[in-house]
């Protein structure tokens, strides 16, 4: 039973998230608000962050056995040296520092772009990708209510060290969207990329809700 338990759950899982010591795993979530206490400033994140930490802690459990809170950061905390370690970075540029430099990282290696406060899935043309004929996800709003939302996924090897790292990114145009990336890297992406592509290769995502 052991070794089924390992070759269905914990080597897909492993295969996943691909990271190379997840007891330094650092996760770093948007810096959505800020208040003043009167003796401080309290930064929090948004509720899309917390609510997709719940398939997130759930898959790393099935993959390394136990996951820790001790790295958990927001993109405004002083991070220096630790953004060099295995990396999961939860939210958009909008509110998220770190999703920014990333995306600005990556921009001439993947599709996915973020401008004027709107993700973009750029075609490629002449080897480069262009913004020319790029299609704009918005997420859908009726009467106060996010009816559709759509998220947003990207693991590639980490951009912010020479080592050998692993950085996976999820966002969303809107909280569901945020919370759709984090269920469907978690739960549903081996139903839908093929074994090899998983294993091997650096992909990027959109996903709706």
């Amino acid at each position: 039973l052991r070794a089924v338990f390992i070759h269905r759950i914990v080597r897909p899982a492993r295969i996943l998230w691909q990271i190379k010591q997840h007891e330094d795993l650092v996760i770093v979530a948007s810096n959505s608000t800020s208040t003043h206490t009167g003796e401080y400033v309290r930064r929090a994140t948004g509720v899309g962050a917390l609510r997709a930490l719940a398939p997130i802690a759930s898959s790393l459990n099935q993959a390394y056995g136990h996951f820790s809170v001790k790295n958990i950061y927001l993109s405004s905390d002083e991070l220096q040296e630790r953004l060099e370690n295995d990396l999961l970075v939860i939210g958009g540029p909008k509110n998220n520092l770190v999703s920014a430099d990333f995306l600005n990282l990556v921009s001439t290696c993947q599709p996915l772009a973020f401008a004027n406060n709107c993700f973009r899935w750029r075609e490629r043309e002449n080897g480069l990708w262009s913004d020319d004929k790029a299609a704009e996800f918005h997420g859908v709003v009726e009467r106060d209510t996010v009816v559709r939302d759509y998220g947003f996924i990207i693991r590639t090897t980490n951009p912010f060290t020479s080592r050998r790292r692993s950085l996976i990114f999820l966002a969303g145009s809107h909280t569901p969207g945020v919370i759709a990336a984090a269920r469907y890297f978690s739960e549903m992406l081996w139903q839908e990329l093929p074994y090899k592509r998983v294993k091997n290769g650096n992909f990027s995502l959109v996903v709706s809700a």
